[in-house]
């Protein structure tokens, strides 16, 4: 049997299942516990029933991979539970890149993008000087970019306030030469990449009209 050694969020248990299943179905299981579970120090997760050398070559394996999930499933619960006004989300860079990623949304975390497809990012090196911004905030050639990929959102990326100054100059220029708002663009999101706290507190009320705002 598989019991927790100390109270877990249970995360990876559905994939443990159908890899029993598909690989090994000549063992038969049990299941006592969910994913998105919290379950107590000494609680039941799953009983197995087979040869013993199978059960033993596969033991340490379902260990480290519900031990993995779990572990980043309730890190983030404990973390996402302490904010009130801010989304927890995941990075795409991950070592197992999906997996993590719902374990973090079973902890009550976001998962963000979940591939480089499903969202257009401009970067904060695009940003080198003043004409490189004014050519990369081309909302209008963002918008048909976005259309044709089918993107989710366009993300800006900043590393300083100056750019965030001027994204703002650049947008109310669009809204007065355009006569409307940002509502016909793809959902914009801006990423403020390693701002101290303070610029941060600067960054957000300037943004948060435009749309979300991420601190990387």
């Amino acid at each position: 049997d598989l019991v927790a050694r100390e109270p877990i969020l249970l995360a990876g248990m559905t994939e443990v299942c159908y890899w029993l299943e598909v690989r090994y179905p000549e063992l038969k299981f049990k299941l006592f516990v969910r994913d998105g579970d919290k379950v107590a120090a000494g609680g039941e997760l799953l009983s197995l029933n087979g040869k013993v050398n199978l059960i033993l070559k596969l033991e340490r394996i379902l260990l480290n991979f519900l031990g993995r999930m779990s572990g980043v499933a309730l890190y983030t619960n404990q973390l996402a539970s302490r904010l009130k006004f801010v989304k927890l989300a995941s990075t795409r860079k991950t070592i197992w890149p999906l997996l993590d990623k719902k374990a973090v949304l079973i902890g009550g975390g976001s998962t963000h993008r979940l591939s480089r497809a499903q969202a257009l990012m401009i970067k904060d090196n695009q940003f080198a000087d003043f004409a490189k911004l004014v050519l990369a905030v081309d909302f209008d050639f963002a918008e048909n970019v976005a259309k044709i990929a089918g993107a989710a959102f366009l993300q800006i990326e900043f590393d300083n306030l100056a750019q965030v100054e001027l994204l703002r100059s650049f947008v109310e220029k669009y809204q007065l030469e355009s006569g409307s708002g940002l509502q016909n663009l793809p959902a914009l999101g801006f990423m403020l990449d390693n701002f101290n706290h303070m610029d941060i507190l600067k960054a957000i009320p300037i943004l948060a009209d435009f749309g979300f705002i991420e601190v990387s």
